[in-house]
């Protein structure tokens, strides 16, 4: 490290010390959330659910519960990826994955269906790439289900990828860049399976 980066640093954390509103600002712009509805297999709402999101990588939770509609969401994420588990009585319970991006959020349209444990899930790991086999970020990858509901949405992370845990069956993989750059997937997805789903934008 040269003397100029040394003392650049020095300057910039003198700077954080002596401003802690600072901190929050720069706190603030590595966050996200995560919001979601939760219906049952007819598509009515199921209110009072609980829902818990755990990073991944730090395995650290935070829980919430659906209100009367069905809807949750959780803020202040920092950006990364998370387990979302839901689980009320009456339900086999859920699992499903969100990216977080910076100031982004990722939204989740959850399924319960009626009994006890888990029930018949797989992952859909998906990766976007341009036409060099480069990866691709900020992505906006939607899965679709075989009956046109919307499993999962949000941005692929930096490596491009994105992943979501979804109930055993065939989905439409969608990724979007503005508004010219769009691809799509048909695929099947088995049950205690991760399906690993290659886009090329181009």
């Amino acid at each position: 490290m040269t003397l100029r980066h040394i003392l650049m640093s020095t300057l910039f954390l003198g700077f954080l010390i002596s401003n802690p509103g600072s901190q929050s600002v720069l706190h603030a712009q590595v966050q996200g959330g995560i919001t979601g509805t939760v219906i049952d297999p007819t598509g009515a709402m199921v209110p009072n659910a609980n829902v818990t999101a755990t990073n991944v990588e730090t395995g650290q939770t935070r829980s919430t519960s659906t209100n009367s509609s069905g809807e949750f969401a959780i803020s202040a994420l920092v950006a990364g990826t998370y387990k979302v588990r839901v689980d009320v009585r009456g339900f086999k319970e859920a699992i499903e994955t969100a990216t977080v991006g910076v100031s982004q959020t990722s939204h989740l349209n959850i399924v319960l269906f009626l009994g006890t444990g888990h029930s018949n899930f797989g992952t859909i790991a998906v990766q976007v790439i341009d036409a060099h086999g480069a990866a691709v970020s900020g992505t906006v990858i939607t899965i679709v289900a075989a009956n046109g509901g919307t499993v999962a949405s949000g941005p692929a992370d930096q490596d491009g990828r994105f992943e979501s845990t979804a109930q055993a069956g065939d989905y439409t993989i969608k990724a979007e860049l503005g508004t010219s750059r769009k691809t799509e997937k048909v695929i099947h997805l088995n049950a205690e399976k991760t399906k690993k789903v290659k886009l090329t934008l181009r």
